[in-house]
């Protein structure tokens, strides 16, 4: 009986609503001017309640507020595998692709929630400014 009804309802609701987006498609082909980057940036530190400038500082650091783009650090002779705005390091975070690594949407507030964890001592440029967070 339950099945019956799911299937009436399902049959009178127009598909649109049915569906979910995941991500927008202007999420995968927006074009980030770094002054956007800057601002979005002021705004996820302000909903994650983070030390703004810090944030910012780091940001603006690690790669100049710019979306995309590889770090330009080596290791042992090989070009580290960061990316971004947040330079998200794709070796250390293996389920992390460099699609979402620059894409601010998705880089910023996955900084943001690595900074709440503790982990703001991930990024060089936070260590090399503000020293290890306790």
């Amino acid at each position: 009986m339950l099945g019956f009804l799911f299937s009436l309802i399902l049959a009178s609701t127009t598909p649109s609503i049915l569906t979910v987006p995941i991500i927008h498609a202007e999420e995968l082909t927006k074009e980030w001017t770094q002054d956007e980057v800057k601002a979005y940036a002021l705004e996820v530190a302000t909903e994650y309640g983070l030390h703004k400038y810090r944030f910012l500082k780091t940001l603006e650091c690690e790669n100049g507020f710019n979306a995309k783009g590889q770090s330009n650090h080596y290791h042992n002779g090989v070009r580290e595998r960061s990316f971004g705005s947040a330079q998200i390091n794709l070796y250390w975070n293996p389920t992390i692709t460099q699609e979402q690594a620059e894409n601010p949407y998705f880089a910023l507030p996955w900084m943001a929630d690595e900074w709440i964890l503790g982990n703001a001592w991930k990024w060089s440029c936070y260590t090399s400014l503000f020293g290890t967070p306790l």
